[in-house]
């Protein structure tokens, strides 16, 4: 089972496997009629035509975006999300996709957008990224030693935007700044009078959305400016546009960030009730390919055996920059990866992540709990997502006394000792709890027992005694059922 981390807590080797698979995927080249492509352009190639497809037996004839607005948007993004990130197993097998916690502002500005990682903000009125592993180009002496050559043996000269895949669908004169460029471009915020790391997601607008009762109730504001459009948007440059955004390697974090929640949702959501899935052709016929029972394209089989197969747009010419013609849709300096008529996918096919056909699916970090354990005794445990600590019992804080035998026992260096009673469950705390902790840096965690969960640290007990958590405290809860 493939188990997708938080991109914050990668380790430093997991983060340079990531960094390279990625960028490899800029040197590995496949050639249809006289033109090469790269693995990666795909993905935008792909995410431009889904948006207009067209009836493959009659290209005249429409058929609407078959990945965005409207109830196929997350079975879709689910199996896109996935091809990609077996294109990156293809480089390297231990590699799985990341997500960014887009409720970390903290986590976001001090390690993931820093130029050892994701990169920075751009500069200038286009936004342009000028540091970091996905501008450009990159000097040899800035080079880590993972960077990859191609499949030629050429070391990778840096991340280079297609051009025709950054631009929108509207003449080149008339394009927006950041777009029609061969430079990764980003503006971060909201409002350029904001500081853009207090404009993040919380934990409330997220408690929000996991509670809506059906799927039509929580897949539209999520899909919108609720949370998935606020990631664009926020990113702004190449990301903040449907056209271009997988230009941007932060969009297929931000996608995984989307696909994890859409699963913490399913899981207190009754996936085998039909409120909660999305629709059925019979019950609520809507665009193909947003049914549960259609088929996605460009997994949808051929005209053959499916008389509404999808097709791309007529391709054409990237234009002149003088040019009034709208850049097109499907450039003709592009062309689509094949999919055999065998391989195709339902919206059906996607809904348990964790048994995709043809894989070994994937889980996330936070579906796995942070259990606090002797032996096979059970005491409490955190949801990693949130961070809440869930107790069997109650707490006991600024507790004078001490453990005795058989009670599981936190030990900060320096003493400061918290436990939990063997017999009533019940913590005790020499010190106070803290909640929705911050403040998750190894320097401030020095000397505490310390709760690790894949890396990122969900509670520590200092050795005042005080307990620091991530998320908040429930006292006196049943077992849940997922622990054993």
């Amino acid at each position: 089972m493939n188990i997708r981390k938080n991109v914050r807590w990668l380790t430093n080797q997991e983060r340079s496997n990531f960094l390279k698979a990625v960028v490899s995927l800029k040197g590995l080249y496949r050639q249809s009629g006289g033109l090469t492509m790269n693995v990666y352009d795909f993905y935008p190639v792909e995410h431009r035509v889904v948006r207009r497809r067209r009836l493959a037996s009659n290209p005249a004839q429409p058929l609407g975006n078959g990945g965005h607005d409207g109830p196929g948007f997350l079975p879709w993004h689910r199996e896109w999300l996935r091809r990609f990130e077996m294109d990156l197993q293809s480089v390297d097998s231990t590699v799985t996709l990341p997500y960014w916690d887009i409720l970390d502002p903290v986590g976001s500005k001090d390690v993931v957008f820093k130029d050892d990682f994701m990169g920075p903000d751009g500069t200038g009125p286009n936004g342009e990224i000028q540091s970091g592993y996905f501008r450009e180009n990159v000097p040899t002496a800035d080079r880590p030693t993972w960077w990859p050559d191609d499949e030629n043996g050429t070391p990778l000269p840096g991340f280079q935007i297609r051009q025709s895949l950054s631009v929108e669908e509207r003449p080149l004169a008339l394009q927006r700044h950041g777009f029609n460029t061969t430079t990764l471009t980003r503006q971060f915020g909201l409002n350029p009078t904001v500081d853009p790391w207090t404009e993040f997601i919380t934990r409330t607008d997220m408690e929000v959305l996991l509670d809506l009762p059906d799927y039509d109730a929580f897949e539209p504001p999520f899909e919108g400016m609720d949370f998935h459009g606020w990631g664009h948007v926020w990113s702004g440059g190449l990301m903040g546009r449907p056209p271009t955004s997988p230009n941007d390697p932060m969009f297929f974090l931000h996608h995984c960030m989307v696909d994890h929640v859409w699963a913490l949702w399913q899981g207190t959501h009754d996936q085998t009730v039909a409120a909660n899935l999305p629709p059925t052709r019979a019950a609520s016929p809507r665009r193909r390919g947003h049914n549960i029972d259609d088929l996605m394209w460009p997994w949808d089989g051929s005209v053959s055996t499916n008389p509404m197969k999808a097709a791309a747009p007529t391709q054409a010419p990237f234009p002149s920059p003088t040019s009034m013609t709208p850049a097109p849709v499907y450039p003709d300096d592009t062309f689509l990866r094949e999919v055999v008529p065998g391989d195709t996918v339902h919206g059906e096919d996607v809904i348990d992540h964790r048994s995709l056909r043809d894989s070994m699916g994937y889980v996330y970090d936070t579906q796995i709990p942070y259990v606090l354990r002797q032996g096979n005794e059970v005491f409490a445990w955190i949801e990693p997502f949130f961070g809440d600590l869930n107790l069997l019992g109650t707490i006991r804080e600024n507790d004078s006394g001490g453990p005795t035998a058989g009670d599981l026992v936190l030990s900060p260096q320096g003493g400061g000792d918290a436990w939990f009673d063997a017999n009533t469950k019940d913590l005790h705390l020499p010190g106070r709890a803290k909640e929705r902790e911050t403040d998750m840096r190894a320097a401030t965690m020095n000397g505490s027992w310390i709760a690790e969960h894949y890396n990122q640290p969900l509670a520590y007990v200092k050795s005042s005694g005080d307990l620091h958590l991530k998320g908040t405290i429930r006292t006196n809860q049943p077992l849940a059922p997922n622990i054993s």
